[in-house]
């Protein structure tokens, strides 16, 4: 078995020095070509399921990936959210 770790691109609340725990977060114009760059990275790898944090910013980092990956299923779940803060 082989397990893919990524984390979400750079979002503007990054850029301004704030912790977001579990605020949304918003991919900054960084964070979607680091995201897209992913995405490529991962575009040959062979994806059983994904999972994702739900916030924003990883789900729209994952969405970028799935769109090498359509037919992957995908969840969207709580616990892989960032600390609370």
């Amino acid at each position: 078995m082989k397990i893919i770790l990524t984390r979400h691109g750079r979002t503007v609340e990054n850029d301004a020095g704030i912790l977001q725990g579990h605020l949304p977060g918003k991919l900054n114009e960084k964070g979607i070509i680091q995201a897209q760059k992913v995405a490529i990275r991962l575009q040959d790898e062979h994806i059983d399921y994904m999972y994702s944090s739900d916030l924003d910013r990883a789900a729209d980092t994952t969405r970028e990936i799935l769109k090498y990956h359509p037919d992957v299923p995908v969840e969207f779940i709580q616990e892989l959210r960032e600390i609370f803060l």
